[in-house]
């Protein structure tokens, strides 16, 4: 994904810069609104620790489109429908919880990806 939002986090931390953002469990967009008015880097929108709705998500992504500010949001587990939900809203990037190995990792990122190097199914776990 290339947009202004990514090109700065990375020219940032290649350069090593401080990042500056917040951590979001309010439905109210205009917490997003503000935040990229202010100029801070990225938001995370929690949806595991949070009660928010997935029409918020998309409220908060809408908020931060065009601008510098990255949005990432975190998911409840790290299941497809939920890793693919969020970036079909057009979020940068998904924080997945509760990582306690590598294949749960590796899976987290497969369902992140199209097909060849993502996964269609998948079972880890459990899951």
């Amino acid at each position: 994904m290339k947009t202004a939002a990514i090109d700065r986090l990375r020219r940032k931390l290649k350069a090593r810069e401080p990042l500056y953002g917040l951590w979001c469990t309010l439905g109210a967009a205009n917490v997003a609104e503000i935040a990229a008015t202010m100029g801070l880097d990225w938001i995370t929108v929690d949806l595991e620790h949070g009660h928010l709705e997935w029409n918020q998500v998309l409220e908060h992504a809408r908020a931060v489109r065009g601008s510098e500010t990255a949005i990432f949001v975190r998911v409840p587990e790290i299941h497809q429908s939920a890793i693919k939900r969020a970036l079909d809203l057009g979020v940068h990037g998904i924080i997945l919880p509760l990582v306690c190995t590598s294949d749960e990792l590796q899976l987290g990122m497969r369902f992140g990806r199209y097909p060849e190097t993502g996964a269609v199914a998948s079972v880890v776990n459990g899951r």
